[in-house]
């Protein structure tokens, strides 16, 4: 065996030990930010499809013909979004005239059918399971 020399004493437990202990907080600051980012890409990912989802469907409206059912959700949304995620909603206000903004309500204060609003106002929001969600508001002008 080789003789020690005088330099050469080594490392004692206690600095082995506390170059472990640096280096396992450094390995667990490095884990936790890779799981944020992990989630924050997950999040992301949800809020991109959302987007796709949403405008797919709001092209898929526009294509409809306008509803005069003067129902409180006349448009049905189906076949885009994934069956995991919830279903879309769409919501529809009428124009009025007299307020100059979208109601509730199709009807100008009469029952005549003739008196239904010429314009709607639908918007469209989708929901991923994450909670995100994207809405895209549209308005849709009645062709006679």
């Amino acid at each position: 065996m080789a003789e020690a020399r005088r330099g050469d004493r080594g490392e004692t437990l206690i600095e082995i030990l506390i170059s472990l202990v640096i280096m396992g907080l450094a390995m667990t600051a490095l884990l936790t930010g890779l799981a944020a980012a992990s989630r924050t890409a997950g999040l992301h990912r949800d809020e991109a499809d959302a987007n796709t989802y949403v405008v797919q469907l709001a092209e898929q409206l526009k294509a409809v013909t306008y509803d005069t059912t003067c129902a409180a959700s006349p448009y049905s949304l189906t076949g885009v979004v994934p069956g995991a995620w919830p279903a879309p909603t769409a919501t529809v206000k009428y124009w009025d005239a007299a307020a100059g903004t979208f109601t509730g309500s199709c009807l100008d204060g009469n029952t005549a059918l003739a008196s239904y609003r010429k314009m709607q106002q639908v918007t469209i929001k989708v929901t991923a399971p994450s909670g995100i969600f994207d809405s895209i508001v549209l308005v849709k002008r009645y062709q006679s």
